[in-house]
């Protein structure tokens, strides 16, 4: 499989993030707000991603965007497929060290039973 993130793994509408808001499970732990619904398909699961301008300066993140994208897509294999998943960033990610970071996303996304224990 690429190792690229597609438009077709994304959620890019504000009107498919508002579904999700809407409709979705919420799920919380010490650095992410995962919102997840199901869909009808067993296509790839999609994600989106916020961070506010108040939790921190655009190069934070842009950063904390990417790592995300990047943890994502080294697990994608082991994704649940057929949901669409938004994730809201606390605060307390911008001092996080990339090792923290990806714990607690993986934490979140265990949760959420998108990844097996």
């Amino acid at each position: 499989m690429s190792q690229g993130f597609p438009k077709s793994y994304r959620l890019l509408k504000r009107q498919e993030f508002l579904v999700v808001y809407s409709t979705g499970t919420p799920y919380r732990n010490a650095g992410f707000h995962l919102f997840l619904r199901k869909r009808e398909d067993i296509e790839p699961s999609r994600l989106g991603l916020t961070v506010t301008r108040f939790i921190c300066k655009a190069v934070i993140r842009n950063r904390l965007r990417r790592w995300a994208r990047e943890t994502i897509r080294t697990k994608r294999q082991n994704l649940a497929r057929g949901f669409d998943i938004v994730i809201n960033y606390h605060r307390i990610l911008a001092g996080k060290s990339r090792h923290e970071f990806d714990a607690l996303l993986q934490d979140i996304l265990q949760k959420a039973s998108l990844l097996p224990h």
